[in-house]
């Protein structure tokens, strides 16, 4: 009969964990690290330590600036032209090659200056000690990677502990569930024979309202670990960053061979 009941028991478990969604203790880890949000955020807190520390160390390298602009004016600020040349007779000989030459590759007969153009500007800081601000910058901008990085480490082994305690007692309280409904089988069996008897005249009633107060006791004990394994469930669904579902089960990788051990 034990045999028996260990078999269907093993059967019912198997097919259960087949039609569940079933995670070891490294797979839970695993999507903890990738998917928990305190690890998220402190993994952000490093790299935004690591892009403080890059900006205190550009100090150390000259700013470049540079400015570019243009102008147009609608009148030429200043125009020189052969009329304006003084001496009569270079005013004459310029007339004369202009008349002969310039007309014909279309050269104007004056120059204006200022009408329009471009202006680039460019300058170069060198930085200076200063101090010591930019070193002590530097130094500060090391130490704040240093405490993102032992942040990291902190919130890592935080999670890592967290799900490990969830994981065991998600596994305690599947067993103690078992244990508690083959107490309830057992009971039920024992109550069925005990009331037999006691129609036989071969038991006193009190003998049966001691075990009907002992299924009540491991009924609501039943009703107790379910409740804690829905919040136990709940917290770890949310450790390891995945939608809450009853149908999670803590597998461990021996599993098998523990029934295995057992038949």
């Amino acid at each position: 009969m034990k045999h028996s009941q260990i078999f269907t028991i093993l059967i019912t478990l198997l097919c259960t964990v087949s039609s569940a969604q079933t995670y070891t203790l490294h797979d839970c880890i695993n999507m903890a690290l990738e998917n928990n949000i305190e690890v998220k955020n402190a993994g952000l807190d490093v790299e935004a330590a690591y892009a403080v520390k890059r900006q205190a160390f550009s100090n150390y390298f000259p700013k470049v600036n540079v400015t570019a602009g243009g102008y147009y004016a609608f009148k030429p600020l200043l125009t020189y032209g052969i009329d304006d040349v003084k001496d009569a007779q270079s005013r004459q000989l310029l007339h004369n090659l202009y008349s002969e030459y310039g007309r014909n590759y279309g050269l104007p007969d004056h120059l204006s200056l200022f009408e329009n153009g471009v202006m680039v500007a460019a300058t170069a800081t060198q930085p200076v000690f200063a101090g010591g601000r930019i070193v002590n910058s530097n130094r500060l901008a090391s130490i704040g990677v240093s405490a993102s990085e032992l942040q990291q480490d902190i919130a890592l082994t935080k999670t890592i502990e967290q799900v490990e305690e969830l994981f065991w007692l998600i596994h305690s309280l599947n067993e103690k569930t078992a244990v508690l409904q083959q107490a309830q089988g057992f009971l039920d069996t024992l109550r069925h024979d005990v009331s037999a008897a006691v129609e036989n005249e071969l038991t006193t009633k009190n003998n049966e309202l001691k075990v009907k107060i002992k299924q009540s006791e491991i009924k609501s004990s039943i009703s107790k670990v379910n409740n804690s394994l829905l919040l136990a469930k709940q917290a770890l669904c949310q450790a390891i960053g995945i939608e809450y579902t009853d149908e999670i089960i803590c597998l461990q990788r021996s599993f098998l061979n523990r029934w295995n051990h057992l038949k």
